[in-house]
């Protein structure tokens, strides 16, 4: 029998934990068994729509907690603001700087990351600017890995050539970004769940 904590991070397994009695108390099932087991419930009447609902109740519950941290918020989405025009920055300048010297600039769907040198920034410089230059001179391809986050984009791209670089933005440290990962750890499991039960 799987457990939640080879398939949900530490913080994921113990809001799961939270939302367990409010999901058994509205829709008579163990939440931690829907996620570990989904195939014991294929007999259970109408459970799309039973997990649908309850990924509304997720979304809901999350939504309560980051509503209640309203100036945590405020820093984050100020912080998150110089990050992402930071990652601009440098974005404009690989493109610019790749194209001069014809290495391809890309944002692949997936990138193997073994045997990488990751360098961590915490953001645009002078010095990021001549790092950058480096970075495309001996690189084959660079790789946009950059994230977004509602709408900010968190900088990373991958220099590869005869070995692997990647830079990247340090993002900030937030509650809050903690409590959406582990949102999205759950509903990505529960949407898992739900193709499985798509006829």
């Amino acid at each position: 029998m799987a457990e939640l904590s080879d398939m949900l991070s530490g913080e994921a397994v113990g809001y799961v934990e939270q939302l367990s009695p409010a999901v058994r108390k509205k829709y008579g099932m163990d939440f931690g068994e829907l996620l570990k087991e989904p195939a014991n419930f294929a007999d259970t009447p109408k459970i799309l729509d039973k997990i649908s609902s309850v990924k509304a109740d997720v979304d809901a519950f999350f939504d309560g907690k980051i509503a209640a941290m309203g100036s945590e918020k405020a820093e984050l989405d100020k912080d998150l603001g110089m990050i992402d025009a930071d990652s601009k920055k440098i974005i404009q300048t690989i493109t610019t700087k790749a194209s001069i010297a014809q290495v391809p600039f890309i944002k692949p769907v997936f990138v193997d990351m073994q045997e990488k040198e990751e360098i961590i920034i915490d953001g645009y410089s002078a010095s990021v600017d001549q790092l950058v230059t480096r970075m495309i001179n001996i690189s084959d391809y660079i790789a946009d890995l950059s994230a977004t986050y509602e709408n900010y984009i968190v900088g990373s791209w991958l220099f590869s050539g005869k070995n692997r670089y990647v830079i990247s933005i340090s993002p900030p440290v937030s509650e809050i970004l903690v409590i959406n990962r582990a949102r999205d750890e759950i509903n990505g499991l529960l949407e898992s769940i739900s193709q499985q039960f798509v006829k």
